[in-house]
């Protein structure tokens, strides 16, 4: 059986159908506006909690030689670029030496444990990179 044609509408239906366009296009702005609105939120939430949990361990490091020593270790493994070890410098996280450690081999910590892996050794490339929400 061949299909029918589709109705063609009046005036009046394709006056409505117009304003049922405008009303979903501008419903979809509203939406991507208010996910955007809560995106910039989460955001923000987010970065103040990391600079509070900073506050928190940075004050530890100054009142606290040994868990500024273990702060200086984990940094210094998890930060792989000059740049991020500059920032960290205030702390106590050397640069990085002249030489880089050739490929293949285990990066280990000056005691030759590894406790915390480097971060290049976990496939992220060339530094740590933050994922956003």
């Amino acid at each position: 059986m061949p299909r029918a044609k589709p109705a063609k509408f009046t005036p009046q239906e394709e006056a409505l159908l117009q304003k049922l366009r405008e009303r979903e296009a501008a419903l979809k702005i509203e939406k991507r506006n208010l996910q955007s609105k809560a995106n910039r939120r989460a955001k923000k939430a987010d970065t103040y909690c990391k600079v509070l949990v900073g506050a928190a361990v940075t004050y530890e490091a100054e009142n606290n030689p040994a868990y500024k020593a273990a702060l200086v270790k984990l940094l210094t493994r998890f930060f792989t670029t000059n740049p991020q070890r500059a920032a960290l410098e205030i702390l106590g996280v050397p640069p990085l030496p002249a030489e880089p450690v050739a490929a293949g081999q285990p990066d280990t910590a000056a005691d030759g444990s590894a406790e915390f892996p480097a971060v290049a050794a976990q496939g992220y490339g060339d530094g740590v990179r933050m994922v956003r929400h």
